[in-house]
């Protein structure tokens, strides 16, 4: 079985997993990990060290950013974000250092290339806390 869907252009269309691209315009892919709140409700937290470990075909600009905030909301769409990067390649990624304070925080990682796959295989944070929110 398959979800068929009907285009206003007239086409009929099918989900396909494995297409690269969609009728040659890129696939722009978001992946968001949060909200990421370890002390709770009402302690902030400061994120020391993050380490990101692709799947290794991933060979393409893997764009990231930790967006921290008071709330889930705020965190979101805070900008800028507290620290943020690409990655060029797949495999283990170099440690990010970074000094962010927050209460509540949120890891975005995008991408936007044309006939290009990524894939996330682990991402290790080390942080501590950082007092109680005011």
């Amino acid at each position: 079985r398959i979800l068929l869907l009907g285009g206003r252009d007239g086409y009929i269309r099918k989900m396909d997993p494995t297409a690269l691209s969609d009728d040659g315009t890129a696939i722009e892919s978001f992946v968001f990990f949060g909200p990421i709140n370890p002390g709770g409700r009402f302690e902030k937290f400061k994120i020391t060290e993050t380490e990101f470990v692709l799947a290794t075909g991933s060979n393409i600009n893997v764009n990231y950013a930790f967006r921290g905030g008071d709330d889930a909301a705020a965190a979101l769409t805070a900008s800028p974000p507290a620290f943020s990067g690409t990655f060029t390649s797949g495999g283990r990624q170099p440690k990010v250092r970074s000094r962010a304070r927050m209460n509540t925080g949120v890891l975005v990682l995008h991408n936007n290339v044309l006939n290009k796959t990524w894939a996330v295989e682990q991402i290790m944070t080390r942080y501590q806390p950082a007092g109680r929110q005011r």
